[in-house]
């Protein structure tokens, strides 16, 4: 892949531009896990919207799946078998992208599944590397995914929690089965929280919450909104070792919950990649810029950068 995490100066934001190699963006879509099965043509299709280009057929995506599979390469569902096999994968940008998704299938290849009764509230719980050779546990949650998971989104109201005020529906969510998560983390020295979308934002919530008594907390997220204000957000940077984000620059959603309403971001913008959607509707626009999916194939740049 291209390049390394870039450094970053105090007290500035980071925003890097990935231009994405087609080849690598073909290659990271014919990754996806056997749950998320995808024709040539649907490739092709959301490679054109996301990189803006006007000829990307079917028969090109055939052929470079061809070529990877004639090079006797692993390719990206061998790699996710080796890892559900050991039970352990380093926590690259890739990985991460694919234990996101995995959080919103019903029947996930990693991690054991933590559900509340309404469906609402999802996490995965499995095993991860960290700073080369440290085992963590990790916990993803998933983001929004139906009419429920938008109420609970829609709470917009700030409730006390911790040192600050958090969303109140991020924390209702987190509630639902935090006891569970709690169970599953155990006595582990080390956690990582992530996830996508408003599962980023449970994450934050999750990272200072009392009953969690890790000695040292990691956050990792990618489009994830402001989880609270600015007294949370300075609990998070005390209590959470090393917490960073990536975000699509086009992508509204971490924006939403602006510092007028009370609400602050917090963690370390390692990366805001790009992507080109001209000629699209707003809506479609806001859909396919938020999806993780988009997020994957945009960050081709970053997949092999450690992101804790």
């Amino acid at each position: 892949m291209i390049g390394a995490r870039p450094a970053v100066a105090s007290g500035r934001r980071a925003a890097v531009r990935v231009r994405c190699n087609l080849n690598d963006m073909i290659t990271a879509y014919l990754g996806k896990e056997p749950g998320l099965p995808l024709s040539d043509q649907i490739i092709a299709a959301h490679i054109q919207m996301v990189a803006g280009r006007g000829t990307v057929s079917k028969e090109l995506i055939a052929s470079r799946r061809r070529d990877i599979r004639n090079s006797g390469a692993p390719d990206f569902n061998r790699a996710t078998e080796i890892k559900n096999v050991t039970g352990m994968s380093a926590l690259d940008y890739d990985f991460l992208c694919h234990c996101c998704q995995q959080a919103y299938q019903a029947a996930p290849t990693w991690g054991a599944q933590i559900s509340c009764d309404a469906g609402t509230a999802v996490a995965l719980v499995g095993d991860v590397l960290i700073d080369g050779d440290t085992r963590a546990k990790a916990v993803v949650f998933r983001g929004s995914l139906g009419v429920k998971d938008w109420l609970l989104d829609a709470m917009l109201e700030r409730t006390p929690f911790g040192d600050g005020c958090v969303h109140r529906g991020f924390l209702r969510e987190w509630g639902l089965i935090r006891d569970d998560v709690v169970a599953a983390i155990g006595d582990s020295d080390t956690v990582v929280f992530a996830g996508h979308s408003s599962g980023g934002a449970i994450a934050c919530i999750a990272a200072i919450d009392p009953a969690v008594t890790a000695s040292r907390v990691c956050v990792a997220t990618l489009a994830a909104p402001a989880a609270g204000d600015a007294a949370a957000a300075e609990q998070m940077r005390a209590r959470i070792a090393r917490h960073v984000r990536v975000q699509v620059a086009q992508d509204i959603v971490p924006r939403l919950l602006p510092r007028f309403l009370g609400y602050a971001q917090s963690g370390e913008l390692i990366s805001e990649v790009s992507t080109r959607f001209a000629g699209w509707s707003p809506l479609a626009r806001i859909k396919f810029e938020h999806a993780i999916d988009t997020y994957q194939s945009a960050g081709v740049g970053i997949a092999s950068s450690p992101m804790l």
